[in-house]
């Protein structure tokens, strides 16, 4: 990772918990202008902040997928599939699709991507946060992990890591774009936006406020490996029940990307950057951890791509459109009902 300036580091925090540039703005002690200027800065280092919301109150439910290398599906946008994977694992080519499933559709979108259904789980997904880590440390311009305190991090039971569950919220497609629009800028103004889609800023106000606004959770930091470096995918065993504890707590780690917890499988999967003292230094700790069962090396990242939920004509009658899907894969047309924001 590139070296952060003090108050580099700090808008990194704020922005974290924040929801616009004057909420980093007051705890900087400076200027919404200038807070936009560091984020921009911030996104020139490879680090990207992205809104992030509780979608299974908004039944959309988190699962991992892993598949043979497909072509097809790599360059197309499928909906709900919020995150792309191609993995070298030995002599193989694998695919890993993290998406976003109507509750209900998962063996319906099973079928249509022709995917094992004993090799898709349901996840609960973590990423570092700067703000609230237990290990992260900022020093001379330079982040690091306390790995020493990994061991009883991971060790430790007792700690919640997920927020409660929100109520069941009812949206439509216009909150659906809002979720996509506030994931891929989480300080958006909504007047800039209303301009954008000619549309009335008391209308977006009103999905904002009533719909969006609730689902919202802290914001997502994503780091890209600094040139050089190679992210790979570790896979961790640990006792059934535990596996949600040991994903949380590997993601206090700053070089950690994403760590997924298998539901009830006692697996892990986790992306990571270290460098070679780093590596050494969790390898070290995960071999002596008397929580961790065992771990490898999966495979080595060779393409990641992000997505925003689908947006557009997705929702009717209260019921995701699972139709989209085989559409996407399958039917050929100039332009499709529904849009998809890379990230």
């Amino acid at each position: 990772m590139q070296k952060l300036r003090e108050l580099e580091y700090n808008a990194l925090k704020y922005a974290v918990v924040a929801r616009k540039y004057i909420d980093i703005a007051r705890s900087l002690k400076t200027t919404p202008s200038y807070v936009s200027k560091l984020i921009t800065g911030l996104e020139r280092k490879g680090i990207k902040i992205y809104g992030k919301f509780d979608y299974a109150s908004i039944g959309l439910i988190e699962y991992l997928m892993l598949l043979p290398f497909s072509q097809d599906i790599m360059e197309k946008n499928i909906p709900y599939i919020i995150q792309k994977t191609t993995l070298i694992k030995s002599k193989q080519k694998i695919l890993m699709l993290r998406a976003l499933i109507p509750d209900g559709a998962q063996k319906d979108f099973a079928d249509i991507l022709q995917a094992d259904p004993n090799q898709m789980w349901r996840i609960t997904s973590f990423s570092w946060n700067p703000y609230s880590s237990p290990l992260t440390v900022y020093m001379h311009g330079k982040i690091t992990s306390n790995t020493l305190q990994l061991t009883e991090l991971l060790e430790t039971r007792k700690l919640v890591h997920t927020p409660p569950p929100k109520q069941q919220q009812k949206i439509d497609n216009l909150d659906l774009e809002l979720v996509a629009e506030f994931t891929r800028n989480p300080f958006l103004k909504l007047s800039q936006l209303a301009q954008r889609k000619n549309m009335k800023n008391q209308t977006l106000n009103y999905h904002y406020t009533s719909h969006v606004k609730p689902i919202r959770l802290e914001n997502e930091v994503i780091i890209n490996p600094p040139p050089g470096y190679a992210t790979r995918l570790l896979q961790i065993k640990t006792t059934r029940g535990h596996e949600e504890h040991i994903a949380w707590a590997l993601s206090s780690l700053h070089y950690v990307q994403n760590t997924y917890a298998l539901t009830g499988t006692g697996t892990v999967y986790t992306f990571l950057f270290p460098d070679p003292y780093e590596e050494k230094q969790l390898a070290e700790t995960l071999y002596t951890c008397t929580a961790i069962l065992d771990f490898t090396l999966f495979g080595y990242v060779t393409a990641n791509k992000r997505y925003t939920v689908p947006f557009g004509d997705i929702i009717a009658n209260g019921r995701y459109n699972i139709g989209i899907v085989y559409e996407a894969l399958h039917v050929h047309r100039r332009k499709a009902n529904y849009d998809i924001y890379e990230l």
